[in-house]
């Protein structure tokens, strides 16, 4: 702007200056009127002049002022670029921590779930274990109660237990006298005046049985001269081990004899032995003596229920006493184990 000013100034110089040199001789009225039109030029250019300078100074302070405000803008973009970086920066960081807070939280929702099927697994065994120990509960209380029953039970054997050993003492005090008996009987037969017939008798019993019975394993027919008839039923698995009940072994062999033993009136005393081994303080019976007259007891039951009447039947039990081969071998003992059926003449 004020350069223009300058060079509208110097032109209007020019001009002016340009008139004298070229036309000295111009009039002077001439010249007074060229002055005044020169006059009114240079008032024209003044004033534009003044009016340039007044809008120079108002640029120029328009200007600065655009000029602190630019220092201004540009401060303030130097910060708003600073905290552009630092919020970037910042944005990154939290970038950043989002994808790890994602990633953590994917992890926990994992775990969460893994959580959540184990708790509902703990869950079930837990239902599981409660019904379990319900019934475990249960068991107990029935078993408690049973045990209770079972210790009535057990009063009331070990009750029944003490009067049959009680009456089991009797009986074996009863076999031993029937065994006396019994010997007198039959040494009174052998030397009696009836001899012939009581003689013909046995025989012919004795003869029948071992043409009938005789092959049978373990089974051996004694005719006696006291004119009586044994039959030897060795323990070849007649009774179960240590105890006095029949095995089924042992009832079939005497299934076959029974109908033997009936085809011939006679009175019949079944006699129980043992081996010379103790029975031990643990066995129920307590002594030999007691578990030969127990099984015979119970050859004796088996008899009358296959139909030999009660009023013919007897028993005794001899224990080890009364041996028929050496005890000191397992061989020995196996044939003293054994239950033998008396048959005498009624």
């Amino acid at each position: 702007m004020v350069k223009t000013v300058a060079f509208a100034v110097s032109l209007v110089l020019l001009t002016i200056t340009s008139t004298f040199v070229v036309t000295p001789a111009v009039a002077d009225e001439d010249i007074a009127a060229e002055n005044a039109k020169l006059t009114a030029q240079l008032a024209s250019v003044t004033a534009d002049r003044d009016h340039l300078r007044g809008r120079l100074q108002r640029a120029i302070a328009f200007s600065s002022e655009r000029g602190d405000k630019l220092a201004a803008a540009e401060t303030d973009r130097a910060n708003l670029r600073d905290r552009l970086r630092r919020a970037i920066a910042f944005s990154s960081e939290r970038g950043e921590k989002l994808e790890a807070a994602e990633t953590s939280r994917d992890n926990l929702r994992g775990r969460l779930r893994r959580a959540i099927a184990f708790s509902s697994e703990r869950g079930e065994k837990l239902e599981a274990a409660e019904t379990s120990r319900d019934n475990l509960r249960g068991r107990l209380r029935r078993a408690i109660a049973f045990s209770s029953e079972r210790g009535d039970k057990l009063e009331s054997a070990e009750t029944s237990r003490d009067m049959l050993r009680s009456r089991l003492r009797r009986a074996i005090a009863h076999s031993k006298s029937t065994r006396i008996d019994l010997e007198q009987q039959l040494a009174a037969t052998g030397n009696g005046g009836s001899g012939g017939a009581s003689t013909n008798w046995a025989k012919g019993v004795g003869d029948s049985l071992q043409a009938n019975i005789g092959g049978l394993q373990g089974t051996e027919v004694i005719i006696n001269e006291n004119n009586t008839v044994k039959v030897q039923v060795g323990n070849n698995g007649l009774f179960r081990t240590g105890g006095n009940a029949l095995s089924a072994s042992g009832e079939a062999l005497l299934s076959q004899i029974v109908p033997q033993l009936v085809r011939h009136r006679a009175s019949i005393t079944v006699i129980g032995h043992t081996d010379s081994i103790p029975t031990g303080a643990n066995n129920r019976f307590g002594s030999n003596e007691a578990l030969s007259f127990a099984r015979a007891i119970s050859t004796l039951q088996f008899l009358q229920n296959q139909g030999i009447p009660t009023q013919q039947l007897s028993a005794a039990g001899f224990g080890a006493e009364s041996p028929i081969a050496d005890n000191n071998t397992p061989e020995g003992r196996q044939k003293n184990r054994r239950v033998d059926i008396v048959l005498r003449a009624q």
